[in-house]
């Protein structure tokens, strides 16, 4: 038997339910005796209106001009003071007291859950929220949640039905600006907001993707991320946990109300209800025109997001769809290079074509018989720089060459210290490698990040944006490297590289080092015989991607994927005339998806963190390994393996090749390629 409810909560009670602006609201506003900020959304179709009372501990929320809730903090907060009274709020109940004596003063809940405790009280029910078996937070609300999903499980059950159709409750606590950001165009007043809510100063790091453009808002010590894609603020990713990179987010409690990490899926489900998304690794919930992913690791809640779209549901409609409705769109860039060479042989001369744009440079003796004429024009005065230590007179002259300012990036990428001098109104960028000038990248053309460099036609006389690859031959003679995606001439101690698409000259480099030579001479030194253990079976989690190798696009396994690697993904077609096919891009997950001929074809598994996220679960990836992990970690584990180049290794696993990655002597990807039956 429930013993009645007693205290000032009895005048907030009488305004649960109440329209806006009833007396009895007003006097429950009066009660709180502060004044208040007013928030308005409209969230899954419902108007919500907040009145917040930071000063009193007190939040009134409305629905569709209704009371619904009304919040009571019971202790300070950087956002809220303690309700004035707490002691009083409910007779017999306090801050910390334990469920027991919660029970023992008002009687049997109607819920006993165990974040909370229901009360009902009149029309109305009155909440006791726990954390560790202590009262944390009361509020007053107009209905038991939990009966209702339970009523309408039981409804739908009795008609055969397998999905609860009873609204979630609505997301509530600091997420909110956050939510209101997401779609905003960058810069806009709800993004600058959702900024300064942070609280924290932050780096910035830009990246061209699959033809997007994806900028990178980081606060560390606020435990937050942007990510905008295209200038529109795509995902907010909250750290709940600090790492080595990241502060935890400051109040990780107060992030989305009720929530707190380490609940449980089934706790979250109770608090919030049936979620949009029920799956292995997350559970995610509508909050107006944005997405709630709340990220769970062994059942628990482990990271929170703010997302633009319901990513799973776009996958499953557009696995639904047996006929394309619209041309695919050509997908171009250096990114597509690593995938069109996943058909290919090992050993193949487009092997040696990756090693160019992804491998570390290394010192080399460039001496060699290929007779080419004078490279002249202004790159002379960067060419100097090559090779220069940072800050020295040839590298400030190549500087002042560029006459514009320049922003400065630093980063740690596979033990080696990165420094970029990005001269965006220039068309310039330098990278020092350890303090030492290694390219210099000349742009000759606008695009969303650099004005073309100055005087494109005089970077290398005779050549400009467009000139074939035959008239850079004839003009310049024959060069170091003739690949398919560029030419490369020695020019004393360095190079300069000529970067070509569709047979013309698309960009101009001056670079330290010739890395497809130095690919083939590490190839000649490591022809060594193999070791003599055999490879070990390769477990994990890694395994769901390697069985799904060679599967179909839109086979079952597909969404199987979709929920291990969620919550961000871009889908993006492959023209015919590049074979194809379609590649799902997985920011959040660390993984990139290619599909050609309907088949799943290769898999890209990002392990390090540098220009992607990695794999969100790297201690679960592959057993035995642990990260970051050399290549002596990757043998010690695995064995050695079937093949071995000097920048990667190869294991057969159920007749998939697995690819392990090395840059600089640390495992940076892990590639995996189906092999058809009649390879």
């Amino acid at each position: 038997m429930t013993a009645a409810i007693r205290g000032e909560i009895l005048t907030y009670l009488e305004a649960i339910g109440a329209e806006d602006g009833s007396d009895v609201m007003l006097t429950a506003m009066e009660a709180v005796g502060t004044k208040f900020t007013l928030k308005e959304y409209t969230s899954t179709g419902v108007h919500e209106k907040y009145l917040i009372f930071a000063k009193g501990g007190v939040d009134f929320l409305l629905h569709d001009g209704i009371v619904d809730t009304v919040f009571f903090h019971l202790r300070d907060s950087e956002k809220y003071a303690a309700y004035a009274h707490p002691d009083a709020l409910v007779e017999g109940v306090r801050f910390g007291m334990s469920r027991d004596e919660v029970i023992d003063k008002l009687g049997m809940p109607r819920q006993n859950k165990k974040r909370y405790l229901l009360y009902p009280a009149g029309d109305a029910f009155v909440n006791i929220q726990f954390r560790d078996e202590r009262v944390l937070r009361i509020n007053a609300q107009r209905q038991d949640y939990a009966a209702q999903a339970e009523a309408e499980a039981e409804a739908e059950a009795e008609q055969g039905k397998s999905v609860l159709t009873v609204a979630p409750k609505p997301i509530t606590g600091e997420i909110r600006p956050y939510l209101d950001a997401i779609g905003a165009e960058d810069g806009s007043d709800v993004m600058l907001a959702a900024m300064e809510a942070v609280g924290t100063k932050f780096s910035i790091k830009e990246y061209t993707s699959t033809g997007v453009h994806e900028k990178y808002l980081i606060f560390a010590k606020g435990g937050v991320d942007f990510l905008l894609l295209d200038g529109i603020v795509d995902t907010v990713f909250f750290h709940l946990y600090e790492s080595d990179r990241y502060a935890a987010y400051a109040h990780v409690e107060a992030l989305v109300d009720g929530l707190t990490p380490g609940m449980t899926r089934a706790e979250v489900i109770d608090l919030l209800g049936p979620a949009r998304q029920d799956r292995e690794h997350f559970l995610l919930y509508p909050a107006g025109d944005a997405f709630v992913n709340i990220q769970l690791d062994d059942e628990r809640i482990s990271a929170i997001d703010a997302q633009r779209f319901d990513l799973l549901a776009q996958a499953e409609a557009e696995q639904a769809e047996s006929v394309p409705t619209t041309e695919p769109k050509p997908l171009t860039g250096e990114t597509l290079q690593p995938i069109d060479a996943a058909s290919s042989t090992y050993g193949d001369p487009v092997m040696l074509d990756l090693v160019e744009p992804l491998d570390p440079p290394q010192a080399l003796d460039h001496g060699g018989t290929h007779v080419t004429a004078a490279i002249r024009g202004e790159i002379l005065t960067y060419l100097e720089a090559i090779g220069s230590e940072d800050g020295s007179d040839e590298m400030i002259a190549a500087m002042e060459a560029v006459g514009t300012r320049f922003i400065l990036d630093e980063y740690t990428s596979a033990g080696t210290r990165e420094k970029y001098l990005c001269f965006e109104k220039g068309g310039v960028e330098f990278l020092l490698h350890d303090g030492v000038v290694e390219t210099v990248d000349f742009y000759l053309r606008d695009n969303k990040e650099y004005t073309a460099y100055a005087h494109p036609d005089a970077l290398v006389e005779g050549v400009s944006l467009g000139t074939t690859r035959a008239e850079v031959i004839a003009l310049l003679g024959t060069p170091r490297q003739n690949r398919e995606r560029f030419l490369l001439y020695a020019v004393g101690s360095a190079f300069v590289h000529f970067q070509i698409r569709d047979e013309r000259v698309t960009r101009i480099a001056a670079m330290r080092a010739d890395l497809v030579a130095e690919e083939e001479a590490a190839d000649a030194a490591a022809a060594a015989p193999a070791l003599a253990a055999e490879p070990k079976p390769i477990t994990g989690e890694i395994s769901q991607l390697i069985n799904a190798a060679g599967s179909a696009y839109g086979d079952p396994v597909m969404l199987d994927l979709v929920e291990l690697l969620g919550p961000r993904l871009d889908s993006h077609d492959i023209d015919a005339a590049d074979g194809g096919g379609k590649l799902l891009v997985f920011a959040s997950g660390g993984v990139d998806l290619q599909y050609r001929d309907g088949v799943l074809l290769a898999v890209l598994v990002h392990v390090h963190e540098d220009e992607r996220r990695p794999y969100p679960r790297l201690g679960t990836l592959v057993d035995g390994l642990s990260f970051p992990a050399t290549r002596e970690d990757v043998h010690a584990a695995l064995g050695a393996p079937n093949d071995s180049r000097s920048h990667l290794d190869l294991y057969s696993e159920n007749g998939t090749h697995v690819i392990f990655n090395y840059n600089g002597g640390s495992l940076a990807t892990i590639s995996i390629v189906h092999v058809p039956d009649d390879a």
